[in-house]
């Protein structure tokens, strides 16, 4: 049983405080709002919570339960779909705001994914529709070009999506030939006088190391050292590296094959001077 209580320094209570002493087993207070009872309540319930207040027992302090206006907001829960049906206890109340709170984020993530489908279809449909125009630009150049590399097109000509695809995986950025030259090409490939050679033979390992000790290769590309590019491909060495691209020059169009930029006047006849080479046996 409590025997007094002081309460100070809290809301409505000032640094005197009160004392309510003279208790007894059951006790009445009353007061007009904001006079301390609900303070009171909450003084009884959690005492540690305020320092300058106080709780006198007769005996040994005992487990104190506290109704107010606080206890209903954590113990009770109000349906707001079904009027008349609450939930009691302060764990159901919170598992209820748990349940609300998942709800709310799995709305919030079907709205989302209902957001992104939608995207998605958006975009499918004009993948498709990119594809559908591809298609047709790549048949229509099928069309143009057919008399000439029907050969070629040998298994693709009749069907539309094969020939895109086989458009598709064409590698790009290389050098762009000349209709003459794919002309040539194809009459060289496709004119039926090629034959079916037979299978190389067998490499035996113990003339490998004779072959790759052979003077030939030993002996490196040297160019003509008056030509007046000699001397800074001499000082790079970078013989072998300008030969390589020395093979395309005359496919490229005056175009060069590494940058891309057009070739200074005479350069192609410099090269070829440059490799006018003489072989040391």
């Amino acid at each position: 049983m409590i025997r007094e209580i002081a309460v100070r320094n809290v809301a409505t209570y000032s640094s005197e405080g009160v004392l309510y002493s003279d208790l007894k087993k059951i006790n009445y207070f009353y007061g007009s709002n904001g006079s301390g009872k609900t303070t009171l309540s909450n003084v009884l319930k959690q005492i540690e919570l305020y320092a300058d207040s106080r709780i006198s027992w007769v005996s040994q302090p005992l487990k104190t339960v506290v109704y107010n206006q606080k206890f209903v907001e954590e113990n009770f829960h109000q349906e707001s779909d079904i009027k008349g049906i609450f939930t009691l206890g302060r764990e159901s109340t919170e598992i209820k705001q748990t349940i609300r709170d998942k709800k709310d984020l799995v709305d919030k993530v079907v709205e989302e994914i209902r957001r992104l489908s939608s995207n998605l279809e958006v975009k499918q449909k004009e993948s498709k529709q990119n594809e559908d125009e591809f298609t047709d630009d790549c048949w229509k150049l099928k069309r143009k070009y057919d008399d000439i590399f029907s050969v070629a097109f040998s298994g693709l000509r009749n069907n539309r999506i094969n020939f895109m695809k086989r458009c598709k995986q064409a590698p790009t950025g290389g050098l762009i030939c000349a209709l003459a030259d794919l002309q040539a090409r194809v009459q060289k490939l496709f004119n039926g006088s090629n034959k079916k050679l037979p299978l190389l033979g067998k490499i035996k390992i113990e003339h490998l190391s004779a072959v790759c000790n052979h003077r030939i290769f030993q002996t490196p590309i040297i160019g003509k050292q008056e030509v007046d590019i000699a001397v800074l491909i001499s000082k790079l060495a970078i013989s072998d590296w300008v030969k390589q691209g020395h093979t395309h020059v005359s496919e490229a169009e005056g175009v060069c094959p590494f940058c891309q930029q057009q070739l200074p006047e005479g350069f192609t006849e410099k090269l070829n001077d440059y490799f006018n080479i003489t072989k040391k046996r």
